[in-house]
């Protein structure tokens, strides 16, 4: 899983009044905007996304058009190939000492060689590069993140990492899945009263776990992890391609 501390930004999803007009006729002056996290010190330089084929090599793949920034977008690799390493910079706007750099995601791999290094410290129009290597471990959208953990700010930054892997598919019987994988310990269940889920494309669940207060997520590494929204605990989600998540919230109307 790529991220512990600082998930990407979670944003609630904007509520249809028409729909709750029979329990909130007011529904329109509750909705209010949940502030956006401050801007870190830290950026991803921006880079030309790759163009068609090299980036998806069928219709309808994704093309990753419309990425927030701080992301950055491979080119399509098959499973099990070497794709090569591309270089990612990061601009710094203040001084600060970088404490560690991580990616926990097996899709993306950091190598040896950059400029970016835990313990170094970097001043105000600085920059360093990473060297990530894109290894898909399955088919499909993949999607991973760096954190970079620094002096200047309690929580890491975090930067989106997407590319299209390719392998052969073959074609199975489904099956009805009735206990998610890492979400039971000895036997005791650590998810409460999950309303909803959503997948980001990926390979990345999302699960709405009321009873806890959190929303859960686990990939195909089979960690499960704990995101505390910004909003209250949230009655269902939806995750897009790039890994943010939109909920619709009954209790405070947020979004």
């Amino acid at each position: 899983m790529s991220r512990l501390q600082l998930p990407l930004p979670v944003y609630a999803g904007a509520l249809l009044c028409a729909s709750l007009l029979a329990v909130t006729p007011n529904c329109a002056q509750q909705i209010v905007h949940t502030p956006e996290p401050p801007k870190s010190i830290i950026s991803l330089a921006s880079t030309p996304r790759p163009q068609g084929q090299i980036v998806a090599r069928h219709t309808g793949d994704a093309t990753f058009e419309h990425l927030p920034a701080n992301y950055h977008v491979f080119t399509a690799a098959n499973v099990g190939e070497d794709a090569g390493v591309e270089a990612l910079t990061l601009n710094f706007d203040a001084e600060t000492k970088v404490t560690r750099i991580q990616s926990k995601n097996k899709d993306f791999v950091i190598e040896p060689g950059g400029t970016c290094h835990e313990g170094n410290s970097y001043g105000r129009g600085d920059s360093c590069t990473l060297l990530v290597r894109f290894n898909p471990q399955g088919p499909g959208h993949r999607l991973g993140f760096i954190n970079v953990t620094h002096s200047a700010e309690a929580s890491p930054m975090s930067f989106g990492l997407t590319g299209n892997g390719y392998a052969p598919v073959l074609s199975f019987t489904p099956g009805q899945i009735t206990t998610v994988a890492s979400t039971v310990s000895s036997g005791t269940g650590l998810i409460k009263s999950a309303t909803n889920m959503s997948i980001d494309g990926g390979d990345i669940l999302y699960i709405a776990d009321i009873g806890n207060a959190k929303i859960k997520e686990i990939d195909s590494t089979g960690v499960l992890n704990s995101i505390n929204p910004a909003f209250a605990t949230p009655q269902s989600i939806a995750a897009d391609n790039a890994g943010i998540l939109y909920s619709t919230n009954v209790t405070g109307s947020t979004y």
